[in-house]
């Protein structure tokens, strides 16, 4: 879903690009997929842009960077995990 509103959104068909977003977003937060939801995020806030509303654009923004930061942050407590399991 995530791709088809992707292609919508370069088409700049913004309302068959959300409808679809909001099936990938549901979908993505039901499976636990939060780098799925962390793209979708990022998408939404291009559709919103496109489409001029540029407040529901940032807020998307902001929701796409703060996923991402936690999604990093993650990452990075594991390989530090990781590291010290493989130094005992």
């Amino acid at each position: 879903e995530h791709i088809l509103s992707t292609i919508y959104l370069q088409d700049q068909d913004y309302y068959n690009a959300r409808l679809h977003g909001e099936t990938a977003l549901e979908l993505a937060e039901k499976a636990a997929e939060h780098p799925i939801r962390r793209d979708v995020y990022l998408t939404f806030s291009k559709i919103y842009q496109g489409s001029g509303d540029y407040q529901r654009a940032l807020e998307y923004y902001q929701r796409h960077l703060a996923l991402r930061d936690s999604l990093l942050i993650n990452s990075r407590l594991k390989e530090q995990d990781l590291l010290r399991l493989q130094e005992d």
